[in-house]
């Protein structure tokens, strides 16, 4: 099976520190096996388990957000609103979405 978009920055993340799936999934404060879910793309993110990624790796989060967020949201929306050019090209705006959608400051 292949990790998903959202599965390969949570591997990433994991292996930056040095942690296995079910030591990530302590620290996001969810369960192992949601986590693996998640991973593997057989089943979605919530926005909550979203605000938990963003408060877990704040300055990590910024190149990924999009990835990430579109694990909660149908990917539509970000392209029919365009958000990933308007929101990338202004690095405010993407704070302040960040902000919104997850209460994370950035």
């Amino acid at each position: 099976m292949e990790l998903s978009e959202a599965g390969k920055i949570l591997k990433k993340y994991r292996e930056a520190e040095g942690f296995s799936l079910r030591r990530q999934a302590i620290k996001l404060n969810i369960g192992a096996s949601y986590l693996c879910d998640i991973s593997y793309g057989n089943r979605r993110m919530t926005v909550p388990v979203l605000q938990k990624i963003a408060s877990a790796y704040k300055y990590q989060i910024k190149e990924d957000f999009f990835t990430l967020a579109s694990g909660c949201f149908d990917k539509e929306i970000f392209e029919r609103y365009k958000l990933r050019n308007h929101i990338s090209d202004n690095t405010q705006a993407m704070k302040d979405l960040i902000f919104v959608m997850t209460g994370t400051q950035l």
